[in-house]
């Protein structure tokens, strides 16, 4: 006994760097004799007492409740660790959209309309100093949006890795489990019997590998653990049976483009909805819509998708507003179109651009991928500050008119550039639903704003379940974790014991000696 405890005690020691080790001990009891006969007395028992010890077998030092209260708080430093990264990268796409990027890009326009206003609306070089702020506008615009779109396709590529790699878990648990049943049934007890149950001496480094894989499989998702009468465990997510013993169920992804939304299942059709972890924060940025979330998949998270359709929603609303001003300029705004903004034109299936009944391009609506300053506009850089006024002998027919060069040379005014300037700075509604009711610049502002207070709150979260984890953690290795000043101390305990137990077969070695080979032998 003795010996097998040094021998533990030196395992723990050795062990002591080896992740996801559990410290082992030998349990040891005192040793019992009786007798059933009943003529002996109490006094002739006595000789039973102190018989040695007995050991029971090897066990682990854990704590099956800090287990699952770690496994429950994992999942939510995985997810918000997740999820502040994302949203710090959305940052950084938006070029810091509140001090030198698109906030910075609308004061440089209305400071050149303002300029143009007052000086000289009819310089072509100044007014082409307006159209070409509005135009880094755009280009600021296509330029966030192509960011955001790499910036998508790169989360999904790693929600399918997380979903990967947890799938990986999954199955190396069920290998274990399998491993695991087979190392209790081989006992010299025989194969366990169904509901028999096991004892608490099993294969310990097996045992450990497992409970490491179950502590990582948490950090991808909300898991409960349970175990089964034959040294196995079941295991839950999000509410889902996905493993049992030797049995198991795959997390499945969809295809994004067929639901415009990343779609979570289980190889049994049943679908996954993580309460927290890693892909859950995959999920939620992916899928994230805010006020813009339509369907059943998609979600009001402020994840990419809300910065994309918030910035798609701006832009159309940009061209809105220059479009209006500009249309406001003319007598007869109906008489032709009179666009500074543009998007694209609309494309068939073939890539060919769309035409009307009229033989006219038909343009597709107004989006932070395809805005751009329109050819009109292009080509006139006067445009903005034309006023047109209709020849009195050709008021029913100006459209005629215009083409044929009747309606009068167009008038330029430092008033008409003063609408833009007023235009910037009067409140009215962005995005879907109202977003937001204000400027221009407080929308920018606001939506800067969001997004830091997003990635804050993700990070205070984050921080404070971290302190929990890290106190489970402290915890769980004063409990677990091998400490050489306690070993040492062991060490030294069961030593003493072996030389007592040595000395004590010295001793009894030495008197057998004297029985046999010295004992009545007097006189020879």
């Amino acid at each position: 006994m003795a010996q097998k405890a040094l021998d533990i005690t030196g395992n723990n020691m050795g062990n002591a760097g080896v992740r996801g080790f559990t410290r082992q001990r030998i349990d040891t009891t005192s040793l019992y004799l009786s007798s059933f006969t009943y003529w002996q007395t109490p006094l002739s028992k006595l000789s039973l007492a102190g018989q040695g010890v007995f050991a029971f077998g090897v066990s682990q030092i854990r704590n099956a409740y800090i287990d699952k209260r770690y496994r429950d708080m994992i999942c939510y430093t995985a997810e918000y660790d997740t999820k502040a990264k994302i949203l710090k990268e959305i940052e950084t796409s938006l070029d810091n959209i509140d001090n030198f990027g698109l906030l910075g890009a609308f004061d440089q326009l209305k400071s050149a309309l303002q300029q143009v206003s007052l000086s000289s609306p009819d310089a072509k070089e100044m007014c082409s100093l307006v159209r070409n702020e509005a135009s880094n506008i755009c280009s600021m615009l296509r330029s966030y949006s192509a960011e955001l779109d790499r910036l998508l396709e790169n989360n999904i590529v790693e929600l399918k890795t997380s979903i990967s790699n947890a799938n990986v878990l999954i199955d190396k648990i069920v290998q274990y489990n399998k491993a695991i049943v087979n190392e209790y049934a081989s006992t010299e007890y025989g194969r366990i019997a169904s509901g028999q149950g096991v004892s608490e001496y099993g294969p310990l480094e097996l045992l450990d590998q497992r409970n490491l894989l179950l502590d990582e499989l948490a950090e991808y998702g909300d898991i409960q653990v349970y175990a089964n009468v034959d040294g196995s465990v079941r295991v839950t997510m999000g509410g889902t049976e996905i493993i049992n013993g030797e049995e198991n169920e795959i997390i499945v992804m969809k295809s994004y483009e067929d639901y415009n939304a990343a779609v979570l299942t289980f190889s049994n059709g049943d679908r996954f909805s993580p309460q927290s972890g890693e892909i859950k924060a995959f999920a939620d940025m992916v899928n994230g819509h805010g006020p813009y979330a339509v369907g059943k998949y998609q979600n009001s998270e402020y994840g990419i998708p809300y910065y994309k359709d918030a910035l798609n929603a701006f832009a159309a609303d940009f061209a809105k507003l220059m479009n209006t001003v500009s249309a406001a300029n003319l007598d007869n705004p109906a008489s032709w179109d009179r666009s500074l903004i543009w998007g694209d034109f609309a494309y068939d299936i073939n890539g060919d651009v769309i035409i009307d009944l009229n033989g006219d391009r038909v343009k597709a609506a107004v989006t932070a991928s395809n805005i751009r300053i329109s050819d009109e506009w292009m080509a006139n850089e006067l445009m903005i500050g034309e006023t047109y006024t209709p020849d009195p002998d050709n008021p029913d027919d100006p459209e005629l008119g215009i083409w044929n060069g009747i309606w009068e040379v167009p008038n330029l005014q430092g008033s008409n550039l003063s609408r833009f300037v007023e235009a910037l700075e009067t409140d009215m509604n962005w995005g879907r639903a109202s977003d937001f009711n204000g400027t221009v610049f407080n929308y920018l502002m606001f939506l800067s704003n969001r997004m830091g207070q997003g990635i804050n709150f993700i990070e205070n979260q984050y921080d404070v379940v971290m302190d929990t984890v890290n106190t489970l953690l402290d915890n769980r290795d004063s409990i677990s974790a091998v400490s050489d000043t306690e070993e040492g101390i062991n060490m030294m305990t069961y030593q003493k014991w072996y030389n007592a137990s040595a000395r004590i077969m010295t001793t009894l070695d030495e008197a057998l000696d004297v029985v046999i080979n010295r004992m009545g032998r007097v006189g020879l």
